[in-house]
């Protein structure tokens, strides 16, 4: 009886159990699609509006008074970083340096010019020096000597009462004598006077303005390395370090090289949507809750409302960030918790009216 079987199976043609098959296949693919896959359940549930009279916001987590970007007053290069992140800093403390090569260079220059300058403005208040005056008042009296023995021949030649014993020409040699020792004198004089009046006026402002000048280069260079000392504007934490030595560091960072704050006390910086910004007013009791976390709350207390709204910035936490939507921001202060909450961190803030 198998052999009829099988002789009738063999009668089929082969294209029908594939068919078959794909029939069956294709079936059970679309009934598998249709099926609704189980919801995944969060980790943590998260906090949901208490109540329709709850204004919510978003809110990331400051250092009181608000984080402070610890950045040089002048562009260079960092030479050495002195403190850690989480490190206790007081005002005054020294944070990271900048390197000064350059500038210790310069200093050396300007100090040596400030003390030629220096020199030079001592002997031009000094002047004239007694040995100068000697030569010169020696110069004097012997082109008087001279004049006067040039002026006594000629004079002798005047007084004869017979002109033609002296010839015109010798005659007139001795008067041009007499006049070349009186200008020679003259000059001697001239010379003696300058000697002794000192220096001139002009001199003086001039040398002086030059040193005035090269000491205020001088002050310039050293308020330059004075700023090369970056120091922590106020008691707080090292909460960020984004430099390290070797590497350049400007003015105006797009990154803060580095962040402090004041932890012992934290603030939330709460943003509001514009189109609930109606809805605040001062003192409303709040609470926050860990992004993601119904069951961690605590209570914040007001501080104040800022009176600029600003372009919403949730991303990141940095300021300059900017999303389309406006918001305004409330700041609310509070005690830390029993729970770990840490600076940058972002919480759901309920605001009850």
């Amino acid at each position: 009886m198998l052999n009829v079987f099988w002789n009738r199976f063999k009668m089929i043609p082969p294209i029908v159990p594939v068919s078959l098959f794909g029939l069956v296949f294709g079936v059970n693919f679309v009934l598998q699609s249709q099926q609704v896959p189980p919801r995944n359940q969060p980790i943590r549930q998260p906090a949901v509006k208490p109540s329709i009279n709850t204004v919510a916001g978003t809110g990331i987590v400051e250092a009181w008074r608000e984080n402070i970007s610890v950045a040089p007053l002048r562009t260079g290069n960092v030479k050495e970083v002195l403190v850690k992140q989480g490190q206790k800093v007081h005002k005054g403390d020294l944070l990271y340096t900048l390197d000064t090569t350059e500038l210790d260079s310069a200093r050396q220059t300007l100090t040596a010019n400030i003390n030629a300058q220096k020199a030079n403005l001592d002997r031009l208040r000094h002047l004239p020096r007694p040995e100068t005056l000697k030569p010169l008042e020696a110069a004097v009296k012997e082109a008087r000597l001279t004049y006067e023995n040039a002026q006594t021949q000629l004079e002798r030649y005047e007084r004869l009462s017979d002109k033609r014993s002296v010839s015109q020409d010798e005659y007139t040699q001795k008067k041009y004598a007499a006049a070349l020792a009186k200008a020679s004198l003259e000059k001697a004089e001239a010379q003696l006077k300058e000697i002794r009046v000192g220096s001139w006026i002009y001199e003086l402002q001039q040398g002086e303005a030059q040193y005035r000048s090269t000491q205020a280069a001088l002050r310039e260079i050293d308020t330059k390395i004075m700023l090369s000392q970056v120091k922590a504007p106020r008691d707080g934490e090292v909460l960020q370090i984004n430099i390290r030595p070797g590497e350049g560091v400007m003015e105006t960072p797009s990154t803060a090289p580095m962040l402090v704050g004041d932890t012992a006390l934290l603030q939330v910086r709460v943003d509001i949507d514009e189109v609930n910004a109606s809805l605040v007013q001062p003192n409303l009791a709040g609470v926050a809750y860990l992004k993601g976390d119904a069951k961690r709350s605590f209570p914040i207390e007001f501080v104040r409302i800022e009176p600029y709204m600003l372009p919403k910035k949730n991303l990141t936490g940095l300021s300059t960030e900017r999303v389309d939507v406006r918001v305004l921001q409330m700041i609310y202060r509070f005690t830390k918790p029993q729970f770990p909450v840490y600076v940058g961190q972002q919480v759901d803030v309920y605001l009850k009216k």
